[in-house]
């Protein structure tokens, strides 16, 4: 008997569940698009007050087109040399 019961009222409540999902679904697509602001209208942060991407990428500077191969070859060697002494930290760290 009370499983019969159980049974039933969890059916109800899916059914219940799946009916919510639809009309949820069906409300939000008769709702009226909200305004987004455009470009025009956001506020633009100055990059001179340290942006988090600021702060990710580093300094940005002018590069000509003949030294930016070089400079950005000698970042990644830079950046691969890193890496490698990150990695052999966690490795003696973990022997």
């Amino acid at each position: 008997m009370p499983n019969d019961f159980l049974t039933s009222t969890l059916q109800v409540v899916i059914v219940l569940d799946v009916l919510g999902l639809v009309a949820w679904f069906v409300l939000a697509a008769r709702r009226p698009a909200q305004k987004t602001a455009t470009f025009s209208e956001a506020t633009l942060i100055p990059a001179s007050e340290g942006t988090l991407w600021s702060k990710l990428t580093g300094p940005r500077h002018q590069l000509r087109a003949g030294t930016r191969v070089q400079r950005i070859g000698q970042s990644l060697d830079d950046s691969l040399a890193q890496l490698r002494s990150v990695l052999e930290s966690y490795r003696t760290s973990l022997v």
